[in-house]
């Protein structure tokens, strides 16, 4: 249940600090006064959207913090991982931003909206709640029934139905190509033609690299050689040089130490050519090895051109051919056994909910029948209220049904579905016993009913007070109202009211003390002019609870 509701900077309250405790509360105050900011700030925790014009006027961002007791609810315990406690915090930016925490944890919207059906049902005379749903009208039925194992393996059977017919759409989407088939057992014959290894082209290029080096290195090695030893070659024109200069040796000895280096260069000449001949008959040369080679790499990249890819995905890529090829040989298999599961699921699934619609069945009437005792309390003696249970063809994991509570409030009037009734003061009478009846065996521990009195009076009001108060010993209860019928019955009575100056306006809330109570009762009886008369009606009220 609500245990605290912090608001700060909210539309035109400041700061607003709310401890509820279990039973009714209520909260009244004068129009305008701000009541539906506490409706606005449970709201926004629970996942309405925000808006940054609901910050208070001057603000940067505003704040609330809302605090549930979870002790007996273990949905919620598995959902948060907490044992106890369940801190809802919202903070609201002036850029239209939000940010949402659960116990300290970063939250999305849409999370707080499925814990928020675990903690609070909201309902408001101005708003489609939750009771004119069809769903909720089937979550109340089952919670009066009681048969929530059934529901899980209803639930349960059909998740395993979903995930074998999308594996089976997933096959049947497969099969369909046939030429897709064909296609690759074209392109891996091509690669068992090719017989490429993991990592072959490394260690190709490596290689390739090697001897392709080889091949410069030992070509040049040739030339040069070739070109200091042949016949004309660079020795021969130097011995021809020397000769021309040997004659003039005797005549100019000058030129002996010239001719004596010329000599000497022809002999390192010609032992560099011997070593480079030497080294280039060392070195490895396989020219047999790197045709071999180039071939191999040109097949390689020839195939990996063809199907548009790196070449180094080559190896890998032909892996994914092989598993796709497998998978679509062997589908027409798969898919035959999966459909074989898919029917013995479907078959078990129609089976548990044949059973749930009985449930439902049987616990329809019960329930129909328990409501129209308490509308027959709210002046509505001539009301019926069937819960038609119409068949669905839809597989669903709530099962196989359609529930519709439908209404007559006029006799010869034949039953509607609730959500077509129009008048206001019976909805919320019909929506009140119908709370009634079905929170003896709800989960949800907190029930906020904003103006539902509305549209009734006197003998019903006080009626509706009683059954309010009553509807509080299984579900804590937050009533806003104005009829003084109501509020008298309340455990706890919040006033909510509003400052205002020349400078700034602010709402506050306080709990009322019997005293404050009195007061209040008598405004509400008699407005703003407290008569004695007013005063004695208020303390009969409060002296009847």
């Amino acid at each position: 249940m609500l245990t605290q509701l912090n608001v700060k900077n909210l539309a035109i309250a400041e700061e607003i600090e709310i401890n509820f405790s279990a039973g009714m509360h209520v909260i009244t105050g004068e129009t305008g006064a701000g009541k539906s900011i506490i409706l606005d700030a449970l709201s926004l925790v629970l996942g309405d959207r925000a808006a940054s014009e609901m910050i208070r006027a001057g603000q940067t961002q505003a704040e609330i913090v809302a605090s549930f007791d979870i002790s007996k609810l273990p949905k919620v315990q598995t959902l948060i991982e907490d044992q106890h406690e369940c801190i809802i915090r919202r903070v609201i930016n002036n850029d239209g931003r939000s940010k949402a925490y659960i116990n300290g944890i970063s939250a999305s919207v849409q999370q707080l909206k499925s814990l928020s059906i675990h903690l609070v049902q909201m309902h408001s005379q101005h708003q489609h709640h939750a009771l004119l749903q069809n769903d909720f009208q089937r979550q109340m039925l089952d919670e009066y029934a009681g048969h929530s194992k059934l529901q899980d393996k209803v639930a349960t059977l059909f998740d395993q139905w979903s995930k074998i017919k999308q594996d089976i759409v997933k096959l049947e989407s497969l099969q369909q190509s046939a030429d897709r088939l064909d296609l690759l057992s074209y392109q891996l014959q091509e690669f068992d033609n090719l017989d490429l290894q993991d990592d072959e082209l490394s260690g190709l290029n490596i290689r390739h690299k090697q001897l392709s080096k080889a091949t410069d290195i030992v070509a040049n090695c040739h030339f040069t050689t070739e070109a200091l030893t042949a016949d004309s070659g660079i020795v021969d024109q130097l011995h021809s040089l020397i000769a021309k200069l040997d004659p003039f040796v005797k005549d100019a000895a000058q030129i002996g130490s010239p001719i004596k280096m010329l000599q000497d260069a022809i002999i390192n000449l010609q032992e560099g050519s011997q070593e480079l001949a030497q080294f280039a008959n060392q070195l490895d040369l396989d020219a047999e090895q790197l045709q071999h080679i180039e071939q191999r790499l040109s097949a390689i990249h020839n195939l990996a051109r063809k199907l548009r890819i790196d070449p180094n995905n080559l190896f890998d890529h032909m892996q994914v051919l092989r598993s796709e090829h497998v998978r679509l040989s062997n589908a027409t298999a798969e898919l035959a056994e999966l459909q074989k599961n898919l029917q013995l699921t479907e078959n078990e699934y129609s089976q548990a909910a044949e059973e749930l619609t009985a449930s439902r069945t049987k616990a329809a009437m019960k329930f129909a029948n328990a409501v129209i005792k308490r509308l027959q309390v709210l002046e509505m003696p001539q009301v019926k209220l069937q819960i038609d249970i119409e068949p669905s063809t839809q597989i669903s994991p709530t099962g196989l049904d359609k529930v519709n509570f439908c209404v007559s409030t006029n006799p010869g009037q034949p039953p509607a579905q609730l959500k077509k009734v129009a008048s206001g003061g019976e909805l919320s009478r019909i929506s009140l016993a119908i709370q009634v009846i079905a929170a003896e065996r709800m989960d949800t521990p907190t029930l906020v009913m904003d103006e539902v009195d509305v549209g009734i009076s006197g003998k019903t009001a006080a009626t509706v007070g009683a059954l309010m108060r009553e509807l509080s010993a299984n579900a804590q209860i937050i009533c806003i109202t104005h009829l003084p019928q109501v509020a008298s019955q309340a455990h706890i009575h919040f006033k909510v009211t509003k400052t205002q100056t020349a400078k700034r306006t602010t709402t506050e809330i306080s709990s009322l003390e019997r005293p404050q109570r009195l007061q209040e009762l008598a405004r509400l009886l008699g407005g703003t002019n407290i008569t004695p008369a007013a005063l004695a009606n208020a303390e009969s009220l409060l002296t009847t609870v």
